[in-house]
């Protein structure tokens, strides 16, 4: 999954203390949305929007819709979908700095 996206600060920062909930990002998958311009029988699309809970703690949460079909001899068949993920995601990128 490639996703592009932007965070927008939610509050100034008036000290160098960590706020909680501070900021959150907005982000989609642009492979998917790739995909689908490039092939007609598929379409799918996902939007992602995370907040920062933690310095390495985010809430994530994400829905996407997708639909294809697909023909050949023996068989002809279509299916679409649509979902909500909920979850959190856990940086590791400065390892040195946590205890684990």
């Amino acid at each position: 999954m490639c996703t592009f996206g932007a965070a927008v600060a939610l509050a100034a920062p008036k000290d160098s203390t960590f706020k909680r909930w501070s900021y959150f990002r907005v982000g989609f998958d642009a492979a998917s949305l790739a995909g689908s311009l490039l092939n007609p029988d598929f379409a799918r699309f996902e939007i992602q929007v995370d907040s920062r809970y933690k310095k390495d703690l985010y809430a994530v949460f994400e829905t996407g819709l997708g639909r294809c079909s697909w023909q050949n001899t023996y068989l002809t068949s279509s299916a679409s979908n649509q979902f909500i993920r909920v979850g959190v995601d856990k940086t590791f990128s400065d390892l040195n700095a946590h205890k684990i």
